[in-house]
């Protein structure tokens, strides 16, 4: 149960997941972080375009993403980290990490579905966006992200000297981000997996051990 295409030691993208079905129960539903780094390049005619490696760019710390950035900085290049808001789902064993980027409201899109089956296979495939290069979707250990109360920040730096003699300096800020539609999914879903256990409790008759 791997993937061949790790963001880190503990962060697998759903994508290139190899392992069977997850049909994990879900747990809990609650608000994590994401650490998430790109760096501002520059194009034609004085402006900039946003570079990011794909799965690569997504980390569970701040000091991974700084690391990261670390190997691969050059000298002028402009870098940002963003402590994305993310929905955790966890399971008995596993986790669904899902978060985007490219919007102010992330998963939004989702903030009225419900899925078939509470289970992480079925979570994962209801929360998957149509949109290029917007949502992201990983499997961690369960208890890998804690819970994580707003305000995320957005962190800034220059590469102004060899990387060999000089650590990177970051300035942080507030991350301008609508989190209302992340919270009412929670809401949402813990709703109903509180329901949902009042009714398995109501089930068990006179005898049964939960």
């Amino acid at each position: 149960m791997a993937s061949t295409n790790q963001t880190s030691p503990s962060l697998h993208p759903w994508d290139t997941w190899e392992g069977p079905a997850l049909e994990e129960p879900i747990r809990a539903s609650f608000r994590g972080c994401v650490y998430y780094f790109h760096d501002r390049r520059s194009a034609w005619n004085e402006t900039f375009s946003l570079k990011y490696p794909g799965h690569l760019a997504y980390h569970l710390s701040m000091i991974e993403a700084r690391r990261a950035i670390e190997k691969r900085r050059v000298q002028g290049s402009q870098w940002k980290i963003e402590e994305l808001p993310a929905l955790v789902l966890e399971g008995d064993v596993h986790a669904l990490v899902v978060t985007e980027i490219n919007t102010r409201s992330p998963l939004s899109d989702f903030t009225n579905l419900i899925p078939d089956s509470w289970t992480l296979e079925a979570a994962a495939n209801l929360l998957n966006s149509r949109r290029k290069n917007r949502t992201s979707r990983f499997i961690t250990p369960k208890g890998t992200l804690k819970p994580q109360d707003p305000p995320s920040r957005r962190y800034s730096s220059r590469s102004v000297g060899p990387k060999d003699r000089y650590m990177l300096s970051w300035v942080g800020e507030p991350l301008d981000v609508d989190e209302q539609p992340l919270q009412l999914i929670i809401a949402r879903w813990n709703r109903a997996l509180r329901e949902l256990e009042g009714k398995d409790a109501s089930s068990c008759g006179p005898g049964c051990k939960q």
